[in-house]
């Protein structure tokens, strides 16, 4: 089975000390398919701020395949809304290629500011379920703003019921009102239990 059938959560850290938290929590399963409940909490300092927080459903399926749709407040910012889709297109004992792709419309708080649009995808390869490696890109209209990463992954330690990653990487942003654009580094970890 590749879709974990259970609750689970994930707690990420970064080297600048804020954190992420997600937690999965399934409403309906059989032998193909799952419907769960998701929750995020994205820029977490510590004393109670946060940079996003947001919640939603996602649809899992046994060969790799899901769907979701979910919402997201931004403080001082706006609201968001996003459905996302993967394909599995290759999976067997050792090799796993997955490909992503979302859409996000973004609706700002600021009256003067217009609704607008953000799109991309994402293509991963992971071997052995120990490492990893994805490419991804999203592109933003209004701003003529593309975000470009490569990113890698390495699990760390994986047990019946935990796991510990390393992530790390760089990305880019690319747009006329941007002077000068350059790869900027960024590395975590990544701990996931599941209940």
């Amino acid at each position: 089975m590749r879709v974990r059938r259970q609750a689970h959560g994930a707690l990420s850290s970064n080297p600048d000390g804020i954190s992420n938290v997600m937690a999965k929590v399934p409403l309906s399963v059989n032998d193909k398919n799952m419907l769960s409940a998701v929750g995020t909490v994205s820029g977490a300092s510590g004393n109670g701020g946060f940079k996003a927080a947001g919640g939603g459903l996602a649809w899992d399926n046994v060969n790799g395949h899901g769907a979701s749709v979910t919402g997201q407040h931004i403080p001082d910012f706006g609201d968001q809304l996003t459905a996302a889709a993967k394909l599995n297109v290759l999976h067997n004992d050792k090799h796993d290629v997955t490909a992503q792709a979302f859409a996000t419309r973004t609706f700002p708080s600021n009256p003067n500011v217009p609704n607008f649009d953000t799109y991309g995808g994402k293509f991963g390869y992971t071997y052995d379920d120990k490492v990893g490696a994805s490419l991804g890109m999203q592109h933003t209209d209004l701003f003529k703003k593309t975000d470009y990463s490569a990113m890698g992954n390495l699990n760390l330690f994986k047990g019946r019921d935990s796991s510990l990653d390393l992530n790390a990487g760089m990305s880019k942003s690319v747009s006329p009102y941007i002077p000068s654009s350059r790869w900027e580094p960024s590395a975590g970890l990544s701990f996931t239990k599941w209940f």
